[in-house]
């Protein structure tokens, strides 16, 4: 892996990147500066919503705005269209957009290795998961890093 990550790019903005790589979506306001998240342990100042992986980083970003819009599309990303319709989420983040960086992989295996490194690292640090992220992979395993 290159472990160099693109900027951070709106959920909207194409991706011509159509490989395996690791990911991590944010909550911004509507200028584009992160969000600040209550966590366990202590604030996210990132907003990290979720980290994930995938084998076609292309077809993951039109899944996740599909999500956004009509709840098909990406499982994690699925909730943001329950957040909207079901909870306080609009008023809470008033102009709240997306935005998501990733890092290319040479595999679906690696990609997958880094997400869990990734998401371990974010509980160790905020003491849960990012918000919309439903479990540590690999939980009982691969703590020391």
């Amino acid at each position: 892996m290159t472990n160099k990550w693109t900027d951070w790019l709106n959920i909207n903005d194409k991706c011509n990147y159509q490989g395996p790589a690791v990911y991590k979506v944010r909550l911004t306001n509507a200028n584009g500066k992160a969000c600040t998240l209550a966590r366990l342990l202590t604030a996210d100042k990132e907003g990290i919503m979720c980290i994930g992986h995938t084998s076609n980083m292309k077809q993951r970003r039109a899944q996740f705005v599909s999500a956004i819009n009509r709840a098909s599309g990406h499982s994690e990303m699925n909730l943001v269209y329950y957040l909207r319709d079901h909870t306080n989420f609009s008023n809470r983040f008033k102009d709240a957009n997306f935005q998501y960086s990733f890092c290319k992989c040479y595999g679906v295996a690696e990609s997958k290795s880094k997400e869990e490194q990734l998401i371990k690292a974010y509980f160790k640090k905020f003491g849960e998961v990012p918000p919309l992220n439903s479990a540590i992979p690999n939980r009982y395993e691969g703590w020391e890093f």
